[in-house]
């Protein structure tokens, strides 16, 4: 995948559903870090991402931001700047895949 950017793989993350069984294994979601450029029409400054149009984020979700820790990711889903959807931290402006380990 050209647009992943390998330098980063977020710590696995547990992801935990009521409707699961909680004696069953839970399923490991990894987030990996993608280049904001490869994937958003925009520029990177020195403080972030910068999108040239306006990106709607459809809510927060309940995994939060490896990097900032306590900030909850956005989904943000293929829009006329969007690429591709990917889950973005409003903190640092770090965009990741989603994906689970199998």
């Amino acid at each position: 995948m050209e647009h992943l950017a390998t330098p980063s793989v977020a710590k696995p993350m547990q992801h935990m559903s009521d409707a699961r069984d909680p004696a069953l294994p839970q399923p490991v979601l990894i987030l990996t870090e993608l280049n904001p450029v490869a994937i958003i029409e925009g520029v990177m400054l020195d403080d972030g991402f910068k999108a040239e149009e306006e990106v709607i984020s459809c809510g927060q979700m309940r995994e939060t931001c490896p990097h900032c820790h306590d900030t909850h990711l956005q989904l943000v889903l293929r829009q006329k700047a969007v690429k591709l959807s990917h889950l973005f931290c409003p903190n640092c402006t770090r965009c990741y895949h989603a994906a689970y380990e199998d």
